[in-house]
């Protein structure tokens, strides 16, 4: 009998212990990472702590996105280009500076994460 409740024992811890494997790194990685990106669509998620971000489209007559603020997406439709310039900014008051530049192609379109605080701003997309 005494067995049995240590077997038992053993295959409860690791089931809660693969559980929480499975929990802590479903918490580790923005819902925004997982996404593929879908054609003609620009997306832009600030999972920063203490800055604001816009995505500016200098070809574009010098467009921009909205201020996303931290814990906010901002998503749009931009067709017609297949080298876009885009220029990502993070805001802190009255501060600010350019974080990354790359080209966006409409044909795959783009999702973007940021993380981290002014002044060390991490990026991703998919």
């Amino acid at each position: 009998m005494q067995n049995t409740a240590k077997s038992a024992a053993k295959k409860w811890s690791a089931r809660t212990a693969a559980t929480a494997m499975v929990v802590a790194a479903a918490v580790m990685v923005p819902a925004g990472l997982a996404q593929a990106a879908t054609p003609n669509v620009f997306k832009l998620c600030n999972y920063g702590s203490d800055y604001d971000t816009v995505a500016e489209f200098p070809g574009r007559g010098g467009w921009s996105t909205y201020v996303i603020s931290p814990g906010k997406c901002y998503s749009t439709t931009l067709t017609g280009r297949s080298n876009d310039a885009v220029n990502l900014v993070a805001y802190k008051g009255s501060a600010k500076y350019v974080y990354a530049g790359f080209s966006y192609n409409n044909a795959t379109g783009i999702n973007i994460t940021t993380g981290g605080k002014y002044g060390a701003v991490s990026w991703n997309w998919s």
